[in-house]
């Protein structure tokens, strides 16, 4: 079976199921002009690295680097919302966000969905601004580790663990729980990253230190109460998120792309047809240079490819074809006359 043989019969498979979720796909975007697009980045489950798989969900440094870099490559965005919804996560890869966040050329707000508290508030801090609902879980600024003492379990089943370990500390996490210098190391490792997410609420929300350790004990509050404490800057939802980066970018009359990740996003990050081809063991074939710009995603049309002409169906087609496209559809921003 040859690559696109395979991947024809994983797009039909898909078209059948996207038939009935996705009534209308991408709607002709002639009109749009350049920097007159916001578009709403999806960041739900847990913060870490590593990929999801099919119809699973996870924050990776890796998925917002390829999202902010997509809306950035487009002529047409000129600002980005992040729609976050996680319980927290890894705090390094929780600090990469931050910085590819802090880093994005142009203005980014969150609006924190139903949970987005530790990691997800962490990760939020890279935002100009942060928008919350008034029942937003957020906040549990703090650091938390856990060892597990399964030792009596294992002595009941009659298992027993033979260690081999160098290193003075390499065995203090073990299936025993903790020793004292176990804890010792475990604490200090906890007292560390402390410290780095207290300065980083202080610079996110330009607070002194004094005042930013007085908010990271660990509690989860409300959105209404995150502003009452200066942890979010304003209530509302994804609309009002879109009107506040209009505003930081200088857009009056926005058009609001909301991103959907695709059915393949995460299990194949290297592209759909390069990946099948490889497991199938055929050689890759010549890169096709895009025309630019494309549609939104991850790549453009070849120049030749009339996409106004392509029905729901083909449209969807291309999507899928386009390593490992991510389809998307538009909407007017509520309240303006696109």
């Amino acid at each position: 079976m040859s690559v696109r043989t395979f991947i024809g019969v994983i797009a039909l498979v898909a078209i059948v199921a996207a038939a009935a979720a996705v009534p209308v796909l991408v709607p002709p975007v002639e009109d749009r002009q350049p920097t007159q697009t916001v578009t709403v980045i999806p960041l739900n489950g847990q913060i870490a690295e590593g990929v999801a798989g099919l119809g699973g969900t996870l924050i990776s440094p890796a998925t917002v680097r390829q999202r902010l870099e997509a809306a950035s490559a487009d002529p047409r965005v000129g600002a980005v919302v992040l729609r976050v919804n996680s319980p927290g996560g890894s705090v390094a890869a929780s600090q990469e966000i931050v910085e590819l966040i802090e880093d994005h050329p142009d203005p980014v707000v969150v609006s924190m969905g139903d949970q987005a508290a530790s990691g997800g508030y962490y990760i939020s801090l890279g935002a100009e601004r942060i928008v919350a609902q008034p029942g937003t879980i957020t906040g549990s600024i703090g650091v938390i580790s856990q060892a597990i003492d399964v030792s009596e379990l294992l002595e009941d089943l009659g298992i027993e663990i033979e260690t081999l370990a160098e290193g003075e500390l390499k065995d203090a996490l073990g299936f025993e729980g903790l020793d004292d210098d176990g804890r010792a190391m475990l604490e200090a490792i906890n007292a560390d990253a402390y410290e780095q997410f207290v300065a980083a609420v202080a610079e996110g929300r330009d607070l002194s230190e004094a005042e930013a350790r007085d908010l990271a004990d660990g509690s989860i509050v409300s959105g209404e109460e995150a502003l009452e404490r200066d942890l979010v800057d304003d209530l509302g939802g994804v609309d009002e998120a879109v009107e506040q980066a209009a505003e930081l970018a200088g857009i009056d009359d926005p058009v609001v792309v909301e991103d959907r990740p695709g059915l393949f996003d995460g299990l194949l990050p290297t592209g759909l047809e390069g990946t099948i081809g490889r497991l199938l063991g055929e050689e890759p074939a010549d890169p096709v240079t895009p025309a630019d710009p494309g549609t939104p995603g991850d790549g453009a049309a070849p120049e030749d490819l009339d996409v106004d002409g392509l029905d729901l169906e083909e449209r969807l087609v291309l999507e899928l074809l386009r390593d490992a496209g991510t389809p998307q559809y538009l909407r007017p921003a509520e309240g303006s006359g696109s």
